[in-house]
């Protein structure tokens, strides 16, 4: 059970899972430096990496802990393996990162003790994340939350206010604690990979948590490969793969009883426009508009998994 001194967060027994799959030994450096010091112990999930020996040795330098899997699973079912670790080992609280994520020194700490100052509100909480600045273009990141009907994504003055209440909160860099976790559930391994943490988050706005993101500290992350600029304004382009990805699960989410009408909305509005600008303005069009196609198909099917080969 989590402590009930919320002050004392050196005596919180904190858990970091890192997933990492065909990671940039550099980056790989510099994310574990970043937050090895902050949790008392780190989990890396390797998710089927070609170079698994190097991520094997950056591991071992750094003294965290290492699951190599065989082949991808998919970012959920690797983070759930690092989940299901970290409880047995009886941690309280879990800290999700990407392998180019860079924590900012006392972030980790910080996190705790917020989440246990808003607890102390009765405000069951899910997930409590730290803003990002995208390493593409210097932005900081939006706070999406909705307002009736309506899906809102702001960028918000964080001189004026630290802690804002969200729909979701991005997987990296964000805290999870067990208690929550064993209540919510898993992450969905249908997904397996993007859209999982909304879908998590999502489900737990549904049980009557809710999620916060906080300005205190804003960590460095890697949001997709690039910006391209549209007609339509300036987009984060993805591997084609990737595309399919996003709308095959924006199907499946937008089926379950946990959507938001909200969300519902704005997923069928976001299919629309991906298939028009990325197979007009993307690189691999035509690759991309199939694999598109593909994920409209499969997620009315409600074919979850990897992508069929």
């Amino acid at each position: 059970s989590t402590p009930s001194n919320s002050s004392a967060a050196s005596d919180v027994y904190k858990r970091q899972v890192l997933v990492t799959y065909n990671t940039q030994i550099e980056i790989l450096h510099k994310t574990i430096a970043s937050v090895c010091g902050q949790v008392d112990q780190l989990i890396v999930v390797d998710n089927g990496s070609k170079n698994i020996q190097s991520i094997t040795d950056v591991a071992r330098s750094y003294s965290a802990e290492l699951v190599a899997l065989p082949v991808n699973k998919g970012i959920a079912y690797a983070q759930n393996i690092g989940i299901q670790k970290a409880i047995q080992q009886g941690c309280h609280y879990i800290l999700l990162m990407d392998h180019d994520t860079i924590m900012a020194d006392g972030c980790v700490q910080y996190l705790c003790h917020e989440y246990e100052q808003v607890k102390k509100n009765n405000t069951k909480i899910g997930s409590l994340c730290c803003a990002y600045q995208n390493t593409h273009d210097n932005m900081v990141s939006a706070v999406w939350y909705t307002e009736g009907i309506m899906l809102c994504k702001k960028q918000v003055d964080y001189t004026q206010q630290k802690l804002f209440e969200v729909d979701f909160t991005v997987a990296s860099g964000s805290l999870l604690s067990v208690e929550a976790l064993k209540d919510v559930g898993l992450m969905d391994e249908r997904l397996f990979i993007d859209l999982v943490d909304v879908e998590w988050g999502l489900r737990a706005n549904y049980l009557g948590y809710k999620n916060f993101q906080s300005f205190e500290y804003i960590m460095q992350h890697t949001l997709g490969d690039k910006k391209i600029k549209t007609p339509l304004g300036s987009v984060t382009l993805h591997s084609p793969e990737r595309d399919y990805y996003y709308i095959r699960n924006s199907i499946l989410i937008s089926r379950t009883k946990v959507i938001k009408a909200s969300w519902f909305i704005f997923f069928i509005k976001r299919i629309f426009i991906f298939l028009i600008v990325f197979s007009l303005f993307g690189d691999h069009k035509l690759r991309r508009l199939r694999l598109m196609l593909d994920g409209v198909r499969d997620g009315l099917a409600g074919r979850g998994g990897p992508l069929p080969r």
